[in-house]
């Protein structure tokens, strides 16, 4: 059984997404067909940042292992 959390809103289709394994922070990072990038905070319930420089579609989102506030895009 599943259970739905939180629901975000998002200007399009998704075309993927990451969740951060910070420990000091729940963020999800979601790609959309429109080029957008958005930041989901899932112990909020709320939209924290949305990057809107790309120009196409958003493929892929990958939080660094390593720093837990820097994420790829592309």
């Amino acid at each position: 059984m599943s259970i739905v959390v939180e629901n975000f809103k998002m200007s399009s289709p998704i075309y993927t997404h990451d969740l951060a394994k910070a420990m000091k922070h729940t963020l999800t990072a979601v790609g959309t067909k429109d080029g957008i990038v958005t930041i989901c905070d899932m112990n909020s319930g709320s939209s924290s940042h949305i990057l809107k420089r790309h120009k196409k579609p958003v493929m892929t989102v990958q939080w660094s292992p390593s720093d837990e506030y820097t994420l790829a895009t592309g």
